[in-house]
């Protein structure tokens, strides 16, 4: 992509080919330029390229490299946005559990980590400074989570806690109203 684009534009264009070719994705947003006055949004640009193009084409090392540049961007610039996309990358890099004889190893393997996740979405949802649709979208990722963990009764409360924020939100609808009918 030209230099001369604009951020707006270099970050729409990122976005795209994560949908359309995600390897082509991670090339570009590996060459990305991290030193300059924008290097704040650079590193952003860079890190949520390389964990959703990452998941895209299952690359874990992609996903642990924006992992890793979250976790400086959290250190230098621990904003509500930087902590929600920390645990957003959290849980990519954990990717799901699989089915098995293997679904233990995993949930003990990773514990810590999602237990760092769960963390970083409750300090967003918990934030009062933080805009409406962080802080639901947080309740939301903490819910996941947490019926990851089959957590179903704190769950359903995440997800209650997020409709509160915004009836709006049909991911908590409709894992509250599955929850509700599973208990029936």
């Amino acid at each position: 992509m030209d230099e001369s684009c604009s951020f707006g534009e270099l970050a729409a264009h990122l976005n795209h080919l994560t949908d359309i070719d995600p390897k082509e994705a991670l090339r570009q947003a590996r060459a990305l330029s991290l030193e300059g006055s924008n290097r704040h949004n650079m590193m952003q640009l860079r890190a949520a390229t390389l964990v959703n193009a990452g998941v895209q084409c299952t690359q874990q090392d992609a996903i642990d490299e924006g992992l890793t540049l979250y976790r400086e961007l959290h250190s230098q610039y621990p904003t509500p946005d930087t902590v929600f996309n920390l645990g957003t990358a959290i849980v990519c890099s954990v990717g799901s559990s699989p089915d098995g004889d293997e679904w233990m190893v995993h949930k003990e393997s990773t514990r810590h980590l999602r237990s760092e996740a769960r963390a970083c979405f409750w300090s967003v949802a918990q934030d009062a400074d933080a805009e409406a649709s962080a802080r639901t979208q947080s309740w939301t990722n903490l819910a996941n989570q947490l019926a990851d963990s089959q957590r179903l009764s704190e769950c359903h409360d995440a997800r209650l806690a997020a409709l509160a924020l915004d009836r709006t939100n049909g991911v908590a609808a409709h894992g509250a109203a599955r929850y509700l009918i599973y208990c029936y």
